[in-house]
């Protein structure tokens, strides 16, 4: 089994150490997000795409009180794992890792997504907010598939690995439309899709720059 083409490490290089210790292997190929990473990308593609299945592609609100907490939980155990991880305090574990992550990762999408339909795509709200009861449910949707032996069988690697990068690119695609368009409708002004699309590449553009930048920085 070959390692991920050379693009997706390298921009998989500018958000994740891809430290081998950590990172999942299968046949002698490593995928190219460490286990953490792969897990909140994963989680976050994840979720999103159930959300628009259970939504039938409607807008959704934003997750109501009780989900929102316990979403906000999941990414604050998030933090509080890799923070302590890195200190030394405690050590979850490869499989650990991957697993908080993608539980923070699909806490990301439960508040991500219904802002990128109100901002980026422009819709107003159709559907109704993520319930507890919802979000338990879409928790489970992420996180069962991760039981299966990853580095033991070629076949969930390669998904887990897939997941992961177009998670990624999920993600900071979404983050920035959403940016883009929240920033042009703060400035009261009428401007169509091709305006968002443009300045969100901007955006995308200048993170890229400065993950460029600090990069350097960092080997020297």
């Amino acid at each position: 089994m070959g390692q991920a083409p050379e693009p997706i490490r390298f921009f998989a290089s500018l958000v994740c150490h891809q430290e081998s210790l950590r990172t999942f292997h299968c046949l002698g190929a490593a995928m190219p997000l460490c286990s953490r990473c792969t897990g909140f990308y994963a989680g976050f593609l994840l979720s999103s795409v159930l959300q628009f299945l259970f939504s039938r592609g409607r807008s959704l609100s934003l997750p109501g009180r009780c989900a929102a907490a316990f979403a906000m939980l999941l990414l604050a155990i998030f933090a509080a794992d890799g923070v302590a991880s890195s200190l030394g305090l405690w050590d979850t574990g490869i499989s650990g890792r991957f697993r908080v992550g993608l539980a923070a990762g699909a806490a990301t999408g439960v508040f991500l997504i219904p802002l990128f339909w109100r901002y980026a795509a422009r819709r107003q709200p159709e559907g109704n907010r993520l319930s507890p009861a919802g979000l338990a449910f879409l928790l489970a949707g992420v996180i069962l598939p991760a039981l299966l032996p990853v580095e033991r069988w070629p076949a969930v690697f390669l998904c887990w690995s897939w997941a992961g990068a177009l998670g990624l690119l999920a993600l900071y695609g979404a983050l920035n439309l959403t940016l883009a368009g929240l920033i042009l409708t703060a400035s009261r002004r009428v401007f169509g899709w091709g305006q968002t699309v443009v300045l969100a590449a901007l955006l995308w553009a200048g993170e890229i720059f400065l993950f460029l930048a600090v990069g350097l920085l960092r080997r020297n």
